[in-house]
């Protein structure tokens, strides 16, 4: 996909990867004026956005995108899972599916636990967008 910008013709594939400099994004963002000016936002300045989360408000967006995460990391362990052959030779029956299912929700907690999270920076960073004008900062 392409947008005509100020002069230049910009290709969006190229500008949203993490090599994106900060002319591109000034030019994708000047293309796209109806979505504002805070629309796209370098890999380092969504993980900025993710961590600067002060207020009551933000830290709740904060949990979640933390928590959409450990659900779409849950689908995706369970569908690895899935894919993987059962011989039957060594089964533990339906105790073994319980504890199975419950494993892989812990998994995937701890999985988007972890550090440096790109995925739940960019999903903060939407949910921040779509509601920072709506939402006023709550005060003490």
């Amino acid at each position: 996909m392409s947008i005509k910008g100020i002069g230049t013709l910009i290709n969006v594939g190229d500008v949203t990867r993490n090599n994106a400099t900060e002319s591109q994004l000034k030019s994708l963002r000047d293309a796209m004026p109806s979505f504002g000016k805070s629309v796209i936002r370098s890999t380092e300045n969504s993980r900025q956005l993710y961590e600067s989360a002060k207020t009551e408000e933000e830290v709740k967006l904060k949990a979640t995108a933390d928590e959409f995460v450990s659900i779409l990391y849950g689908m995706l362990f369970k569908q690895m899972d899935s894919a993987v052959p059962k011989s039957g030779f060594m089964t533990g029956g339906k105790a073994e599916e319980m504890f199975q299912s419950m494993i892989l929700d812990e998994h995937s907690k701890s999985a988007s636990a972890q550090g440096n999270n790109p995925l739940a920076h960019r999903i903060y960073e939407m949910l921040y967008d779509s509601t920072s004008k709506k939402v006023p900062p709550v005060t003490s």
